[in-house]
């Protein structure tokens, strides 16, 4: 007697519980912006109630400098020149964070933000008006500013630029803007991933910018936001750059398998161990280069008649287990990172 399925769901993410809701982030690289630090080249964000922030605030991204900058380059900035609400600068490579166009902190001179390398930066500012500048998920330095919060305006969010002749020469990832001040934590953890919401896990993200290409259309580029708060950009003289296949040294792994298009397959004789009969997770990370494979089979493949299995097609996860097929609604992306699992609960038999 096969087992009724009380609970049988699959889904492509990276789980981050808060609740009773989740929030998904998901590893990725195929694209970047690349800002050539020429007059009037940005990506301008709209003035939205949620980018207002009067209070605590984290900014961060991933940048890759191409040249020193002479003058303060803005790498997010609400506001340009004089009118700046907040912001983060790079001055001869180092990072400077302002408030009401006021510099209140800067990073150490020992660590200077190198050239044609990927680093990661963020600053915040808390609820006791205390700065702080993490480089690579590290604490780099903290001050205390009292009364230096944030002022309200009108004024559009900039990434790449904080005002005129300071454009942003070099490639940018990954732009987001907090309406709370993150943690040390929290700012390593998150620092890998290209961030976007589902659920209240990560309400206080008002601003999430990858650049990522994700409609498997050669030469796509998008400035989407990808929080809940639709505060999509606007590109001007700001292309893609491509990072298929290029990771960069940020982003860490442990050795992988590689498997040709040809075929390939690791196989295990039968065992008890690997044939539950009430309960079962199954999950892999995984980079596809199409959009037909299968990934993890109790049986022979690629029979749906399978005991349990994950296999992708036309895009979608399917997750089979003694013959039933479930289907997720979203889709896996190719050449993206992407982390799929599959959960069965056996409630009673029939």
């Amino acid at each position: 007697m096969k087992p009724f399925i009380k609970s049988l769901f699959s889904f492509v993410a990276v789980l981050v519980f808060a609740s009773s809701n989740f929030s998904i982030a998901q590893l990725s690289w195929n694209q970047a912006g690349n800002f050539p630090g020429t007059v009037g080249s940005h990506v301008a964000v709209p003035n939205s109630a949620s980018l207002n922030i009067t209070g605590p605030f984290t900014l961060e991204a991933l940048i890759n400098p191409s040249a020193t900058a002479i003058l303060g380059k803005g790498i997010i900035s609400k506001g340009t020149g004089l009118s700046i609400r907040y912001a983060m600068r790079i001055f001869q490579n180092r990072i400077f964070i302002l408030t009401n166009s006021t510099q209140r902190i800067v990073s150490r001179s020992s660590n200077p933000i190198p050239l044609n390398t990927w680093t990661h930066v963020a600053a915040t500012l808390d609820a006791g008006g205390v700065y702080k500048i993490y480089i690579n998920g590290t604490l780099d330095t903290s001050a205390t500013v009292a009364g230096s919060n944030p002022t309200a305006g009108t004024d559009s969010l900039y990434i790449g630029t904080s005002g005129l002749s300071t454009e942003f020469a070099g490639k940018i990832d990954d732009a987001r803007v907090w309406n709370s001040a993150a943690g040390g934590l929290q700012i390593a953890a998150f620092m890998k991933s290209a961030m976007s919401l589902s659920g209240d896990g990560l309400s206080n993200l008002v601003l999430s910018i990858p650049f990522q290409n994700s409609t498997g259309i050669d030469g796509f580029f998008s400035t989407a936001d990808h929080s809940r708060s639709g505060n999509n950009g606007f590109a001007r003289n700001v292309t893609a750059f491509d990072l298929k296949n290029r990771p960069s040294k940020l982003h860490q792994f442990n050795d992988c398998a590689t498997f040709a298009t040809s075929g390939g397959a690791f196989s295990a004789p039968d065992d008890p161990s690997v044939s539950p009969t009430s309960r079962l997770t199954v999950e892999c990370w995984l980079y596809p280069k199409s959009d037909n494979y299968g990934l993890l089979y109790k049986g022979t493949p690629p029979s749906t008649a399978a005991n349990y299995g994950l296999r992708v097609v036309s895009g979608k996860l399917n997750a089979v287990i003694n013959g039933n097929v479930i289907t997720s609604s979203d889709s896996v992306k190719k050449e993206m990172v992407t982390h799929s699992i599959h959960i069965f609960r056996n409630y009673r038999s029939l």
